[in-house]
C-alpha cells in the first residue's frame, strides 16, 4: 500500500491521499486495511520495508524541514525564511549521526545492550538497576516511534511526525552523556589525587 515501482527497481512513494482517492473511486475498500495487513505486507516484501527504513533514517535527525519557514506571515520575513536561533543542537545531531538504518540500530542496540550488561553486574544497586530499566524502555520507545512513523507512511513530513522520536532521542543522549561523565568522575575519585 502506498508504494509503486519508481525509477529502476526502487519503489517510489505515492501520497496517501491519491491512493485513498483512487481506491475509493474503484471501490477497493482501502479503509478496511488494518495495521496487521500493513505489517504483513512489509514482512512479505522486505525490500520495500528496507527502502522505507532508509528513507526515514535519512531524515531521522532533521528537526526542521528546510522547505518550511518558521516565521508567521505578518512578521515581515520572506516566505520560507527560517530562524537560526536554537539550531546548534539540531544541526549538530544531523551532522554527527549518519542517517542510515544501521546507525539507528547501533544507537538503540548499544543503549539496550549497555543497560542489560550493567544491570547484570553484581555491584549494580537496585536504584541503578531501575534507572537502567527506564533507560532501556526509553530506547525501545524511541525505536518504536521511528518504526510507527516509517510504517505509517508519514514520510512526507517527518520533521513533524517524528516529534516523539526526537524528544526521546534527546533524553537518551542527555542520559548517556551524564552517565558517562559521572562514571569518569567516580573513577577519578577512586584513584585519588595524583
Amino acid at each position: 500500500m502506498g508504494l509503486q515501482l519508481g525509477g529502476g527497481d526502487r519503489p517510489a512513494l505515492e501520497p496517501r491521499e491519491s491512493i485513498a482517492a483512487r481506491a475509493g473511486s474503484r471501490g477497493l475498500g482501502i479503509d478496511r486495511v488494518s495495521h496487521g495487513d500493513v505489517l504483513l505486507f512489509y514482512l512479505m516484501n522486505p525490500s520495500r520495508f528496507w527502502f522505507l527504513l532508509e528513507k526515514s533514517a535519512r531524515s531521522a535527525f532533521v528537526l526542521m524541514d528546510d522547505s518550511l519557514g518558521t516565521f508567521e506571515k505578518g512578521a515581515g520575513h520572506p516566505p520560507g525564511a527560517q530562524s537560526t536561533r536554537f539550531r546548534i543542537w539540531s544541526d549538530s545531531k544531523r551532522d554527527l549521526v549518519p542517517g542510515t538504518p544501521w546507525a539507528l540500530l547501533l544507537l538503540f542496540g548499544s543503549g539496550l545492550g549497555a543497560s542489560a550488561w550493567l544491570s547484570r553486574r553484581e555491584s549494580t544497586t537496585d536504584r541503578l538497576r531501575l534507572g537502567l530499566v527506564a533507560f532501556a524502555a526509553l530506547n525501545a520507545m524511541a525505536f518504536t516511534a521511528f518504526l510507527v512513523c516509517t510504517l505509517g507512511d508519514s514520510l512526507y513530513d517527518l520533521a513533524r511526525h517524528l516529534f516523539a522520536f526526537h524528544a526521546t532521542v534527546d533524553l537518551i543522549l542527555l542520559i548517556a552523556v551524564t552517565a558517562s561523565l559521572e562514571a569518569i568522575a567516580r573513577r577519578g575519585r577512586r584513584r585519588g589525587p595524583a
